[in-house]
């Protein structure tokens, strides 16, 4: 699941250049994971942060992509693109 090249908010940036980023990642990931196939792929987003401009490219670029949004997603289905979620990585707290 391809993440990002350098971790950038891509809603930040141009979107010229977070095409550029996106595409930078899916081509590291071709070159290292032998069967990689970006039209197979889910894409999430750092910060699960995206556009809807970014969003409607990436859709024919990848098989699907996670963004910020609702916690829970509709039934999946083959048509389906778009995955959300509400949380940002994986927080673990611990107390003695």
């Amino acid at each position: 699941m391809p993440h990002s090249y350098d971790h950038q908010n891509l809603a930040d940036m141009p979107l010229e250049q977070a095409k550029e980023s996106i595409l930078k990642c899916l081509d590291v990931f071709n070159e290292e994971l032998d069967g990689f196939d970006a039209k197979e792929s889910v894409y999430n987003f750092a910060y699960n942060a995206s556009t809807p401009e970014i969003e409607e490219w990436l859709g024919t670029q990848v098989r699907a992509f996670r963004t910020g949004g609702q916690a829970l997603n509709p039934w999946p289905n083959s048509q389906m693109k778009k995955l959300t979620c509400i949380s940002q990585g994986l927080r673990i707290l611990t107390s003695f």
